[in-house]
């Protein structure tokens, strides 16, 4: 058998960002309901947040929270009420489902060359190792890699998209 391979502590930096002035994210009345049901998902959100902000959503399951999320990102619409953004606001979004976010059957350097073409192979190998994926760890198939190692890889390609 193989011995266990003991990971090593890797503390997370994540890159500086420019300030916003304020507001930077609003919500007013925020309302979403799935086309042809009855059933509306949340109602009257109203939310306001600044650069200093640090903001819990939580709930139950099928509360609506990834929802919420996705209309935030505008991945998806509300069905009614008002969202401003701050023309300079960027979202990072972190998926505990990583199949969502990564390519399994490629390298992480792959990974990040198809999403972020243009830089050099030391670039990012540079921003894998910065997350605690190094050396030939960097090399190995995604798929490979333990959950702890993707969900590194998946905020290595989030923080090179500034």
């Amino acid at each position: 058998m193989k011995p266990v391979e003991k990971e090593t502590e890797v503390v997370l930096k994540f890159p500086e960002v420019d300030y916003l002035n304020p507001p930077v994210l609003t919500l007013d009345e925020v309302a979403f309901k799935y086309p042809n049901t009855d059933r509306t998902i949340f109602s009257g959100v109203n939310l306001g947040a600044n650069a200093e902000s640090r903001i819990c959503i939580v709930g139950e399951n099928g509360a609506g929270k990834t929802t919420l999320l996705k209309i935030i990102m505008q991945l998806m619409s509300a069905t009614s009420g008002v969202i401003h953004h701050h023309r300079g606001l960027k979202f990072g979004y972190f998926s505990q489902h990583f199949v969502d976010q990564l390519e399994m059957n490629v390298s992480c350097v792959e990974l990040l060359q198809r999403d972020f073409p243009g830089k050099t192979v030391e670039e990012y190998r540079r921003q894998l190792g910065s997350f605690g994926v190094g050396g030939e760890m960097a090399l190995q198939i995604v798929a490979s890699l333990s959950g702890g190692q993707k969900s590194r890889v998946a905020f290595a390609k989030m923080c090179m998209g500034e």
